[in-house]
C-alpha cells in the first residue's frame, strides 16, 4: 500500500506471504522498518499451508494498521490519498523456490518510477 504523508511525501507499507519457505510466516514491512508507523498480522485458516502447492487450501487473510498520527495527520476529516495493489503469486515458479517471484514494473520501490496517484 502506498500513502501520502500529510506534507504529501509517499511512503509504503507491505503485508505479503511470500517469504520463501512451507508454511512461512506474514511479512509486515514499513518505511524504514519502523515498527511505530503501523502494525500487520495474518491468520491461516484451518487447511492452509502457505507456499504448499499440492493439497488445496482455504485461504487466509491479511489485516494492516497504518498510524496516520505518525505520518503527520491530525485532522479526523482529511482526505488521505492511498494506493492498493493487491496480488497473488501463489504457485507462481520463477525457477529458484516456492515462495519467490519475479518483481516486476509495477513496484514502486525501485528508483526512477514516479508512480503518481
Amino acid at each position: 500500500m502506498k500513502i501520502k504523508k500529510a506534507d504529501g511525501t509517499p511512503v509504503e507499507y507491505k503485508l505479503f506471504y511470500n517469504l520463501p519457505g512451507t508454511g512461512a510466516p506474514i511479512r509486515f514491512e514499513t518505511p524504514g522498518d519502523d515498527p511505530t508507523l503501523g502494525q500487520g498480522a495474518g491468520h491461516v485458516n484451518p487447511g492452509t499451508i502457505v507456499n504448499q502447492l499440492t493439497p488445496p487450501d482455504s485461504g487466509y487473510t491479511a489485516e494492516m494498521v497504518i498510524y496516520l498520527d505518525k505520518l503527520g495527520y491530525t485532522d479526523p476529516y482529511a482526505e488521505i490519498p492511498v494506493l492498493i495493489n493487491i496480488f497473488d503469486p501463489d504457485g507462481f515458479d520463477d525457477g529458484t523456490t516456492t515462495g519467490s517471484y519475479h518483481k516486476m514494473w509495477w513496484g514502486s520501490e525501485w528508483g526512477g518510477q514516479n508512480l503518481e496517484f
